[in-house]
């Protein structure tokens, strides 16, 4: 499995995560649920910033290499 792939998929599991997270504080913790609602934005921007950096990653690296001449 190559490193775009693995990051693809551990993104999806984050997300899972979140959300099985977000249920179970909701359903246990009632009255802790505002705290962690608080938090959803920042934990949600986390999340997609990581998935913004591992699409954007691999061009990144061609672009590089391509202005290197091919290879480092």
């Amino acid at each position: 499995m190559n490193a775009k792939r693995f990051i693809q998929i551990a993104w999806v599991c984050e997300v899972i995560w979140l959300l099985l997270n977000w249920t179970i504080c909701l359903y246990l913790l009632p009255n802790r649920a505002e705290l962690f609602i608080r938090a959803l934005p920042l934990l949600s921007s986390l999340i997609g910033g990581q998935g913004l950096f591992a699409a954007v990653g691999p061009e990144v690296k061609r672009w590089i290499e391509s202005k290197n001449g091919g290879g480092m």
